[in-house]
């Protein structure tokens, strides 16, 4: 089979191509890396590409897995519409000849509450989600449904991947750590989802081996969450780290969130760390529902923390150490020993 991959430099979009090469299907890879490490040449035809941009060619693929996109939540809202809609409207064309689409979508369609319902799939467009990432990411979920045509498409929704190569999530907990300790909204037992990046990939292939005609959305997690303090606790162990944590009221991170928010309206262009929905999510219980992916998909999530936080550990080991992670951040997800899953 031939499959076409957006995104291929990225965390997600770098194990898809590992995952569907080391299967023997034949890799088509895009990224807007003009001269891409030879990790990812030797498994994929590579196509210097930003996808802001139209197509100037069309390929023949049978599969398209769109994974590409602007994740940066404090970033430019310019930036990030043209990355994720727009750019999704060229992915599209240019997958055109494809007679399945897998678009992978995000866990924050949904609306940040402190409700702490469980996200279930029809929930997504009932409220605005609370960041401008979801609120593209939700645009770009209607661009597909409305130029699907008779193809057989998957909208998957992960949320919080993790695994060896993420380049976002875990930068994003060591720089929150000042002076050995970290300061925690809420007392850290509410309970999250998380998507070992495994998981995810099997959740692909289970997607692509049900060709039918359509469209359809799934949630995808880990079987079981955890407790968010739980989560950062054993990965933090892991990779040696000794962190303190300090617990924030969540009327105090609100108001943190607000004046963060407002400094970066009137010109702060560093990144925020804390913004209120931030402080909502995490704060509160935020599960998502898996129960339609593994009725109809048969997707069956093996991996869990225990088997993810180990690799993550070993892929730091990989590249040097923290300060070589934190050196690298914003590069590639080819560095490094990354486990093939």
């Amino acid at each position: 089979m031939k499959i076409a991959v957006t995104g291929a430099t990225g965390f997600i979009g770098s194990h898809l191509v590992r995952h569907f090469a080391r299967q023997g299907h034949s890799i088509i890879a895009t990224s807007r890396m003009p001269h891409p490490p030879a990790e990812l040449t030797n498994l994929a035809e590579h196509i210097p590409w930003d996808i802001t941009q139209p197509p100037t060619s069309i390929p023949e693929v049978d599969v398209l897995i769109h994974a590409a996109a602007s994740v940066e939540f404090s970033g430019q809202r310019s930036i990030m519409y043209q990355a994720n809609v727009e750019g999704t409207k060229n992915v599209l064309m240019w997958g055109q000849k494809a007679k399945q689409w897998i678009f992978v979508s995000s866990s924050s369609v949904y609306p940040t509450t402190t409700r702490g319902e469980v996200k279930v799939e029809s929930l997504a467009g009932t409220v605005m989600p609370g960041t401008y990432y979801g609120i593209t990411k939700l645009a770009a979920e209607k661009i597909v449904h409305e130029l699907a045509g008779d193809r057989a498409v998957t909208i998957l929704r992960p949320h919080a991947v993790y695994g060896p190569g993420d380049r976002h999530l875990l930068p994003s907990l060591l720089r929150s750590i000042r002076g050995g300790k970290m300061m925690m909204v809420g007392d850290g037992s509410n309970v999250f989802s998380i998507t070992h990046i495994g998981n995810f990939c099997e959740a692909i292939s289970a997607a692509i081996s049900m060709p039918t005609p359509g469209v359809r959305t799934y949630n995808i997690a880990d079987a079981t969450p955890l407790p968010l303090e739980h989560i950062i606790q054993h990965i933090f162990d892991d990779l040696q780290v000794k962190v303190r944590f300090r617990h924030l009221p969540y009327w105090l991170a609100t108001i943190m969130g607000t004046v963060s928010e407002q400094g970066m309206k009137m010109g702060r262009h560093k990144p925020i760390l804390l913004t209120r929905d931030l402080a909502t999510r995490l704060s509160h219980q935020w599960i998502v529902s898996i129960t339609s992916a593994q009725r109809e998909l048969g997707y069956q999530p093996t991996l869990t923390l225990d088997d993810g936080s180990p690799d993550i550990a070993r892929w730091v080991q990989s590249l040097g150490g923290i300060d070589r992670l934190k050196e690298s951040n914003g590069q590639h997800s080819w560095l490094g020993d990354v486990t093939t899953y």
